[in-house]
């Protein structure tokens, strides 16, 4: 007999408004499209866009990656609670900083 363990993701899907102490006073729009575990999208920063890339759900754990040289760039690790993302971002190994997410 065999036993599946299955995690249900996050619905993700849609915009956000992105802040993180690595862009203090200033917030960004993601915007996430899912299939199934993973996702990818989009930040808009005041007309600057920037691919979203690498998005993997895991029950409530959400990681995805900001590439570049901006504020907002690094590997974004933490947890999805309804409308509300919440977690660090990662840059080198090492916390840069934290980030929170609420959907619009």
């Amino acid at each position: 007999s065999k036993v599946f363990l299955w995690y249900i993701p996050p619905k993700l899907a849609g915009k956000w408004r992105l802040e993180t102490t690595t862009a203090p006073g200033r917030a960004a729009t993601v915007t996430f499209a899912q299939m199934f575990q993973k996702f990818d999208g989009a930040l808009d920063d005041q007309g600057a866009r920037t691919e979203v890339a690498g998005g993997r759900a895991r029950g409530t754990a959400v990681q995805f990656t900001v590439p570049g040289a901006s504020p907002w760039s690094g590997a974004y690790e933490g947890t999805a609670d309804g409308d509300e993302l919440r977690g660090e971002i990662l840059r080198n190994g090492a916390v840069a900083g934290k980030f929170t997410a609420r959907r619009i």
